[in-house]
């Protein structure tokens, strides 16, 4: 898919198309997307964008898609909150895990 099919299809503002080509650029640099040549009718390239084998299992209604758990991990702020904790938990001489640091208590206790 190219960035102009993708914001197309995101429906993304013109003023945030250059940040939606700077993220997928940086997906792309980190393995998630593939950058691929492809050739138009008019026998034109285009950049384009493809999925990687990680990429693949966020698609839904596909195998072993993982999608609803990455939303969840992604976007509950009960877990998210945690990852905010990382680096002082790198450091930090204690036991407590990330998740018991930015919410007081283990993860199974919450209700």
């Amino acid at each position: 898919m190219t960035l102009h099919e993708l914001v197309s299809t995101l429906k993304v503002p013109l003023a945030k198309v250059s940040g939606v080509h700077r993220l997928m650029r940086y997906l792309a640099h980190i393995g998630f997307f593939d950058i691929v040549r492809i050739i138009q009718e008019n026998q034109e390239q285009k950049e384009a964008y493809a999925l990687t084998y990680v990429s693949k299992l966020l698609v839904r209604d596909s195998d072993h898609c993982l999608a609803p758990i990455m939303v969840d991990l992604i976007l509950d702020p009960t877990i998210s909150s945690s990852y905010q904790q990382l680096g002082k938990w790198v450091h930090d001489e204690g036991n407590q895990t990330p998740f018991a640091m930015a919410l007081g208590t283990g993860m199974y206790v919450l209700q």
